[in-house]
């Protein structure tokens, strides 16, 4: 396999980075410091949604208790229950099933500086279109547009009754880097479906070394088998994710550099790519890296990397 085994650190999106999205941050209402929450109310603050736990005529009633505040959350009393991120910040969590959706499409316009390269995951959508400016207002310098068929029947059997299937995720690199740049993408549907995405991450695409031969990718299911007192068996489907295995050949002058790579990568999440061949697309994923460099002679070091598949 001669390629180049990569990483993608995220950027981290902040609120001034997202200038336009098409979704609407109404998933309930903003929390208010005034407000009595009872069992069970939800509200928003900072972009994620807290559901309240404890009754509204209870002895230490929610009034007051910022849901963003650890205390409310984790104190001897639990005010507050964080459920996640709202719907239009869900694609900027950096976990794949908290999706955004939306009906028929979804349009953003983020602002997060310099980068070259551009992951989507947790897709369900039937087309992708990207465009880059190299500052708001400015010269537009990188468009893509490309529908998200990852259907391959190999006769008219398969044609005809197996079912359409998604490209749930996307890679696009070789994207030239300025200092201010802006981007919009659009996933649309058909009419009236769902469009949803479970990850929007930017950054600069790095490059470890020389992908070597068995590189693997290891699915895995969440689910469980559930066996009550009288023997009989419940079987939970869970969701899936897939694990990554790769290694790569560098120069022991490269070895401290592609160290320190894997330093920025480990304890959040990233994308590990082991080609940029698209019949090796299985080999891109997103999840928590592990990683460590062997010297293996006196001019050579070899790369050995573990990608965790997350959901």
């Amino acid at each position: 396999m001669a390629a180049k085994l990569s990483i993608l650190v995220p950027v981290d999106i902040t609120p001034a980075m997202l200038t336009g999205s098409s979704i609407a941050e109404a998933d309930y209402e903003v929390w208010n410091s005034t407000a009595i929450y009872g069992l069970g109310v939800r509200c928003i603050k900072n972009h994620r949604i807290y559901e309240s736990q404890v009754a509204a005529d209870a002895a230490s009633k929610n009034q007051g208790k910022d849901p963003a505040d650890l205390i409310t959350q984790f104190g001897t009393i639990v005010y507050w229950n964080d459920v996640g991120p709202t719907n239009r910040w869900a694609m900027f969590d950096n976990e794949v099933s908290s999706q955004s959706t939306a009906t028929t499409g979804m349009t953003v316009v983020i602002k997060p500086g310099a980068f070259n390269s551009i992951y989507l995951g947790g897709m369900e959508a039937v087309h992708l279109d990207i465009t880059i400016k190299a500052a708001p207002g400015g010269a537009v310098i990188y468009t893509y547009s490309g529908a998200l068929e990852a259907s391959r029947p190999t006769n008219y059997y398969d044609w005809y009754f197996f079912p359409f299937s998604f490209l749930r995720s996307k890679l696009l690199s070789g994207i030239p880097a300025y200092s201010n740049m802006e981007l919009t993408v659009t996933i649309t549907s058909g009419a009236g479906a769902t469009v949803k995405c479970g990850v929007l991450a930017v950054g600069l695409l790095q490059v470890l070394g020389r992908t070597q031969q068995g590189a693997k990718a290891k699915p895995k299911n969440f689910g469980y088998v559930k066996v009550d007192d009288y023997g009989k068996a419940t079987v939970k489907k869970g969701k899936a994710a897939t694990d990554v295995t790769a290694s790569a050949l560098i120069e022991n002058r490269e070895a401290r550099q592609v160290q320190e790579i894997l330093e920025s990568a480990i304890g959040g999440a990233c994308m590990l790519s082991c080609s940029d061949n698209a019949d090796y697309s299985g080999l891109i994923r997103w999840g928590l890296l592990s990683g460590e460099v062997v010297y293996k002679t006196s001019s050579t070091s070899e790369v050995n990397v573990s990608l965790e598949g997350i959901i």
